[in-house]
């Protein structure tokens, strides 16, 4: 691993751990799921790095995806479980973390809570070279389990690189075969997502998330302006529609149809929000880790 990657990680993770804990200041009952996106994004680039990608504030049964759009009048209330799911990059290079918060009183929101912390925790014990991914997702798993909770079977930790928030190899949250052994240097973000449901996510309408993935012709001029300022200003990165709405200057309808015609096309791709097939409770925690024999907690 270069020094120069090394440098931007371990940049980019201080910057990210510094937003991360602010914004989890922020979400208290009456409060605005957008006013807390909106202010954990500005941290970051006060702090020197750019989102890696836009601020998840995810409720309750959504697991992820879940983002405010520019109008969201969304607020926290007692009770409510809440993911804040949080990227920044420095150079291109990502860290990916996450916390959950429980607004008030929720005991079921502890617990769940708690048992993704231990699973997070024990399974950052074991990414040092030649143990397997195998090994750290049966920790995960019997982590959760032990606890009396089920992981989220379909939602995974996995590696970050370069412009690149989700790279291959992936972690499972349950127990794998995978061969892959861990090598000095990889950094991967992993995130355990817990909840008292079946444990698996299904996707749910409501998409505020894109990327961008090529260039098509199109005979609508918006469509050519906004697929412009995803590939220039975003690059391979996730982008929210809400940060559109001032980029492209074109109104939420318009951009609302635009989007979805080249989701159609095939130039944009697009991440809707996650729920767990019960609408059980879920929480998440995440850091992203350099595999070393003491591994290095980038976001702590």
């Amino acid at each position: 691993m270069p020094d120069e990657r090394i440098d931007s990680v371990k940049k980019a993770g201080r910057i990210l751990a510094e937003a991360r804990n602010y914004g989890a200041t922020l979400v208290r009952a009456g409060e605005r799921a957008l006013d807390v996106a909106n202010a954990v994004e500005s941290k970051i680039r006060e702090l020197g790095g750019e989102p890696a990608f836009p601020t998840n504030v995810s409720f309750n049964h959504i697991a992820a995806h879940d983002l405010p759009d520019h109008e969201d009048v969304r607020k926290f209330n007692e009770g409510d479980v809440v993911k804040l799911d949080i990227g920044a990059h420095v150079k291109g290079w990502v860290t990916d973390s996450a916390v959950t918060i429980v607004v008030g009183k929720n005991d079921v929101g502890e617990k769940i809570k708690q048992a993704a912390e231990l699973a997070l925790q024990n399974a950052i014990k074991l990414m040092i070279p030649e143990n397997t991914i195998g090994q750290v997702s049966a920790s995960i798993e019997k982590t959760i389990r032990d606890a009396g909770f089920n992981p989220v079977i379909n939602l995974t930790g996995h590696g970050v690189g370069q412009y690149e928030v989700h790279a291959s190899p992936a972690i499972p949250n349950i127990a794998t075969k995978s061969p892959y052994v861990l090598k000095e240097g990889d950094v991967f973000a992993i995130e355990p997502f817990v909840t008292t449901g079946m444990g698996m996510v299904k996707e749910t309408s409501g998409t505020q998330i894109y990327r961008w993935l090529n260039d098509r012709h199109t005979r609508f001029p918006e469509s050519t302006k906004i697929l412009k300022i995803a590939k220039e200003k975003y690059s391979k990165l996730p982008f929210a529609k809400r940060w559109l709405v001032k980029d492209a200057g074109v109104t939420p309808a318009k951009l609302a149809l635009v989007l979805r015609g080249l989701v159609e096309i095939g130039s944009l791709y697009e991440y809707p929000p996650l729920r767990e097939v019960s609408d059980a409770l879920v929480a998440q925690a995440e850091h992203t880790v350099i595999v070393g024999k003491e591994p290095v907690m980038v976001t702590a």
